[in-house]
């Protein structure tokens, strides 16, 4: 008996199979498909001109894990307070991405005003609940875009110092770099000083704040920006749209930024530190990243309160 069914139950067992194997080319299919109408406009929103078929086939393949990855984390992911996107680096890997738009380099110069105490330490109970420098008229440019050069140290900078002088005056990054001796410009280099001629402001030092102390950081913001390093290594900060920043991060400064205020969101009540970046004004919420404050390691979620400082302007 049972070697008269057996040929009946291996029919049965491949015909499972097949039917199983054409369901899931089938649905590979439509996902390719429906991955190429996402990508064909995005191509078009970004202005994207690949060089030949290769290269936009090996795009698209990049496309499609980023789109996949974004998929099962806005669906998916737990106790997150923020949202991806298909956003202007969707058709790059995340090792192209971290060299050509990160890369900020430590300094291994001593800060002449090391020793100096910190100059807002007597503020701790005048500290607002928040502040949004953006709305304080002449302190807050508009976003600006570093592209593939990876001078984010020179945006910080210029970030902060027209927070500091406060008249509206859009500074020039580029002149920071072309004028600036011993730094690696592109390559993630580091302003320590540094003067132009006929410039609507000059940068002689910088203060630092405190390290590993989110209130004395508090304290620096409430009074001016302040130019920060971030640990910006992660794929989902590369592909972050909207909503306070929780992700998992690290501490490896890898990026630097402009802070320019901090509160607490109305969504959920996460408190945050209010980021103005340097990839553009469509990436984030308009160029800028809400990212989690007051969280249990010191030295602030992706290291954001280890090397903040403030530069000083004759």
């Amino acid at each position: 008996m049972a070697l008269s069914l057996q040929p009946k139950v291996c029919i049965a067992v491949l015909m499972i199979l097949g039917i199983w194997a054409s369901q899931t080319m089938s649905r590979l299919f439509i996902d390719e498909n429906a991955i190429t109408q996402k990508h064909e406009p995005w191509m078009a929103q970004h202005r994207r001109n690949y060089q030949d078929n290769a290269e936009k086939k090996r795009r698209f393949q990049i496309f499609m894990t980023n789109w996949e990855y974004i998929k099962n984390f806005n669906t998916n992911a737990t106790n997150k307070t923020y949202q991806l996107s298909l956003n202007k680096f969707a058709d790059l890997a995340d090792e192209e991405f971290f060299a050509t738009y990160t890369g900020y380099r430590v300094p291994s110069l001593p800060n002449a005003n090391k020793t100096t105490p910190f100059r807002y330490a007597e503020q701790a109970d005048d500290v607002p609940e928040s502040i949004d420098w953006r709305k304080i008229k002449g302190a807050v440019t508009s976003v600006k875009d570093q592209k593939q050069c990876g001078c984010c140290w020179a945006f910080s900078a210029v970030g902060a110092v027209e927070g500091k002088i406060c008249n509206g005056v859009s500074l020039s990054a580029q002149e920071l770099v072309d004028s600036v001796s011993d730094n690696d410009g592109c390559d993630g280099g580091i302003c320590q000083s540094g003067t132009l001629n006929n410039s609507a402001a000059q940068i002689s030092g910088y203060e630092d704040v405190p390290s590993n102390d989110e209130e004395a950081l508090k304290m620096a913001v409430a009074n001016q920006p302040v130019s920060v390093a971030i640990d910006a290594h992660e794929t989902s900060f590369k592909l972050y749209n909207s909503g306070v920043f929780n992700g998992d991060c690290g501490t490896q400064l890898t990026h630097a930024v402009t802070l320019v205020g901090y509160g607490t969101s109305t969504e959920d009540g996460s408190m945050y530190w209010l980021i103005k970046n340097s990839w553009g004004d469509n990436w984030g919420e308009n160029g800028y990243m809400r990212l989690q404050r007051d969280v249990y390691a010191k030295e602030g979620l992706c290291g954001i309160a280890r090397r903040a400082s403030d530069p000083t302007v004759d």
